[in-house]
């Protein structure tokens, strides 16, 4: 990873982690299709389909109501694979916030 962007990742995540800085780099240039870490991050449509197809509408349900969490990268809302496996172990619940 180049020097530039590192920084700027950095700047974006507030993190000097270089292994997510790298997991979201890959993810930006998209070389990770292939990778099995659970600290790969996933964009909205890879993570509902990791969950099974579930709708977008329940996957909001979850980060609102703070089983889920999610990373920005611009306007890019990324996910944790591992995350996402807590929340299928943990099992969705009722999502609901009402």
């Amino acid at each position: 990873m180049n020097d530039v962007k590192s920084q700027v990742l950095k700047k974006i995540l507030d993190t000097s982690d270089t292994a997510t800085l790298k997991a979201v780099s890959d993810v930006l240039d998209g070389k990770s299709s292939g990778q099995h870490s659970e600290d790969r991050y996933l964009n909205v449509k890879e993570a509902l389909d990791y969950l099974g197809g579930i709708n977008r509408t329940t996957l909001w349900k979850a980060r609102k109501a703070g089983k889920l969490r999610e990373y920005h990268l611009g306007t890019r809302c990324l996910f944790k694979r591992k995350d996402l496996d807590k929340l299928l172990i943990r099992g969705g619940g009722n999502m609901d916030t009402s």
